[in-house]
């Protein structure tokens, strides 16, 4: 049996050695069957994976198939969920000799997704960083934050801007383009801002009723902190009121407080206008029964005093810088009782303004 094609030639003699005409036989030797095919090497548990083979050799066909799953066409589809191995024997119709093929399909699991956050809590806006803690060689991240918002970044930060709990679901694709996932319901809680706001009556008062009254228009608020600017401390009402010791212009703080600690701050401005008023007397008795001892004007907004004293003939006898310092009646030089008389006073103010404010008159000295 030849093994491959051949031609042979053959010839009859007679007795004579007369050759006869030559004949020719050709003995067709098939090639032997083979079989080939795309292997997909790795799939996805889960995924189908489609085995096609071709097959060549033989008498040409048509060829015959079996696989060790009991299919009989030249494809199947498989979906296996290990590492499996799927035989194929090819024949003909011509007692070729049958080849088999052997695959493996390799089953890849998906990634087994984790990642964790470093706050879950918090008050609007929340800003939350993802750490993805998923152990598989990856390349292919997405985020889906439960607000309408993504991300592909490995590790995002993220911040939610309104309140409500928000589930978080992550996937991961590996080198192998399988798809791991994992989504946690309610992950996120953000809790509701308080939202701090007042109204100050009056904005602008008068040194002599330096009183403000603080009206909270918060919302969402459980705590107050009142501070109102001029170093008194802290106040922890709804609603306040504060007398101011001093003019100028305040800066008024709230900051409320929601049941979950969220804080919002407001800012307010107050004035309290500084007033001039001086008031002279016109008598005192220095007499010893402690009652109208002194000659001393009173004064709102005073910044300078001086005033001087004079007898009737024009002699100063008494001078003071301080206007609580008055007079007593009495000569400093030598500390004797000044009598019953009418004396002039010359008195010149600066107020807080910087204005200049001058006074003459008498005052009558009764003893």
């Amino acid at each position: 049996m030849p093994a491959q094609t051949t031609i042979y030639f053959a010839n009859a003699y007679d007795t004579n050695g007369c050759a006869s005409n030559t004949a020719v036989a050709v003995v067709h030797v098939n090639e032997p069957l083979s079989i080939q095919t795309g292997l997909p090497d790795t799939v996805c548990k889960g995924s189908g994976a489609l085995l096609v083979v071709n097959a060549i050799g033989g008498n040409d066909g048509p060829y015959s198939f079996l696989w060790n799953t009991g299919d009989t066409t030249d494809r199947i589809k498989v979906i296996p969920d290990t590492t499996t191995f799927y035989n194929v024997t090819v024949s003909d119709a011509c007692n070729t000799p049958p080849v088999t093929l052997t695959m493996n399909v390799v089953v890849s699991p998906p990634p087994d997704v984790d990642f964790r956050v470093d706050t879950i809590s918090g008050c609007q806006p929340l800003d939350v960083s993802f750490i993805d803690l998923t152990n598989s060689l990856s390349n292919d991240y997405y985020w889906n934050f439960g607000d309408g918002n993504t991300d592909i970044l490995k590790n995002p930060s993220h911040t939610f801007l309104y309140q409500g709990m928000y589930s978080v679901n992550h996937i991961v694709k590996d080198y192998n383009g399988c798809i791991g996932k994992k989504v946690i319901p309610s992950l996120i809680n953000v809790f509701p801002q308080s939202i701090a706001s007042f109204t100050e009556i009056p904005e602008t008062a008068s040194i002599f009723n330096p009183v403000i009254s603080f009206f909270d228009q918060c919302t969402n608020a459980n705590a107050w902190e009142w501070d109102f600017g001029d170093g008194s401390g802290i106040y922890k009402s709804k609603d306040a009121e504060h007398t101011y010791r001093d003019t100028g212009v305040f800066l008024v703080k709230l900051i409320s407080i929601s049941d979950k600690n969220c804080r919002d701050t407001a800012y307010g401005m107050v004035t309290i206008k500084d007033e001039f008023a001086f008031y002279i007397p016109n008598a005192f008795t220095p007499n010893g029964d402690e009652v109208n001892e002194v000659f001393a004007p009173l004064g709102i907004g005073v910044k300078e005093f001086d005033m001087l004293i004079f007898d009737r003939w024009g002699l100063e006898i008494f001078h003071s810088a301080d206007i609580l310092k008055g007079w007593n009646g009495k000569r400093p030089d030598n500390n004797t009782m000044c009598p019953s008389d009418v004396y002039v006073y010359r008195i010149k103010i600066t107020d807080l303004q910087g204005r200049v404010h001058d006074y003459v008159g008498h005052v009558n000295l009764v003893r």
